[in-house]
């Protein structure tokens, strides 16, 4: 979808959490999603956690604001996957949203780390970062 403008990149964690939260509330049609823990809480690569479409299924996201100088990797996506995982109740959409730029790399990265997921028995786990 071709947008006739750009929405700036929020500046800290916490503006990309509360875009995250308006946009998926949207997104999935649900009103559940909400902000999970709060700082410092150990939280299982999952900021914002809710159900979907209302219904009986978990939905999950992890924000990642990034700073121009640091950027997002395969080893920190993974990780948040990882992490994710071990989520209770079992998420069935997971989402890394983040202010960095596309990237090639990351894009082939996190499409082959959906399908591993896939093949390994997590077929009812829609995963998108």
């Amino acid at each position: 979808m071709y947008l006739p403008y750009q929405i700036p990149k929020p500046k800290n964690w916490q503006d990309l959490e509360t875009l995250c939260l308006a946009l998926w509330k949207k997104e999935w049609n649900t009103k559940s999603l909400k902000t999970y823990g709060r700082p410092g809480q150990h939280q299982d690569g999952v900021d914002i956690f809710g159900r979907y479409d209302d219904g009986l299924e978990f939905g999950a996201i992890q924000c990642k604001c990034k700073e121009e100088e640091k950027k997002l990797t395969k080893k920190i996506i993974q990780a948040e996957v990882d992490k994710a995982k071990k989520f209770k109740p079992t998420i069935k959409r997971y989402v890394i949203a983040s202010t960095h730029d596309s990237d090639v790399n990351l894009d082939t990265f996190v499409a082959t780390l959906c399908q591993q997921n896939l093949n390994a028995g997590d077929r009812d786990r829609k995963s998108v970062v």
